[in-house]
């Protein structure tokens, strides 16, 4: 029950339900005063209703402090620190607001609209299996998604597919022939080369003991001289590195 040592409106004459603010003083400390049911009888009383604001200065013989409080129903007459979960407070950072998602609503930031950062959803794109792999999404019109990439685009984010991505860049092709062997020349076939790509050549495996002396590109071929006849099972690599 209260226990003030002076109570005394601030204000006079209030007509109507309009909030009273009255000045008290009181030997109670913060605990006390905001404990449920402080003020029911004064509420029972009359004297004080929902919504009614005081200055308390409470604890006197104590610490003395000074705070301001509004009457709530609790208990049937509670006090609560004025703004009581109701006002945003700049050295609460925010953090008083009662819901999160209709303040989030409020602000257009609401997670599944236009705006969207929302972990659960970038986890649920076809290809991503956890953080380090996800990409910014936005939802509506012109929604992107990973599938929407190109081949080379999706090359680019995924490891494996890195030679394809330079190849599709043009910085590089690698590809590999075998010839039975026959002669001191042979055009091996290799996708992609051009007649103006520089390339290497490995000889890889043949039947007898020789050298390369010259590869010349071609449009799809590398055509490669030995200095004598490899024989069966000859196998080269080569690459092709792009001039233009």
């Amino acid at each position: 029950m209260s226990n003030f040592d002076t109570i005394t409106p601030a204000t006079g004459g209030i007509p109507g339900t309009a909030p009273q603010i009255i000045a008290a003083t009181t030997d109670d400390n913060l605990a006390a005063i905001t404990a449920s049911g402080y003020v029911s009888d004064l509420v029972t009383l009359g004297m004080l209703r929902v919504r009614d604001v005081l200055f308390i200065n409470y604890d006197v013989d104590g610490t003395p402090a000074l705070a301001m409080f509004e009457v709530t129903s609790t208990g049937g007459g509670s006090l609560v620190t004025f703004g009581g979960g109701e006002f945003l407070l700049a050295a609460n950072n925010l953090s008083d607001v009662a819901s999160a998602a209709t303040s989030r609503t409020n602000l257009g930031l609401a997670i599944g609209t236009d705006v969207q950062a929302y972990n659960a959803n970038l986890a649920a794109l076809a290809g991503l299996t956890g953080a380090a792999d996800k990409l910014p999404y936005f939802t509506g019109a012109g929604a992107m998604a990973l599938a929407d990439l190109s081949a080379y685009g999706r090359s680019l984010i995924a490891d494996a597919d890195a030679l394809s991505a330079l190849t599709t860049l043009g910085l590089k092709r690698g590809d590999s022939d075998t010839w039975g062997g026959g002669g001191t020349s042979f055009a091996f076939t290799c996708a992609g080369i051009v007649a103006t790509d520089v390339v290497l050549v490995s000889l890889i495996a043949s039947a007898n003991n020789v050298a390369v002396t010259k590869c010349v590109a071609g449009a799809g071929t590398i055509t490669v001289d030995f200095t004598a006849d490899p024989g069966a099972g000859t196998i080269v690599n080569f690459l092709g590195i792009p001039t233009v």
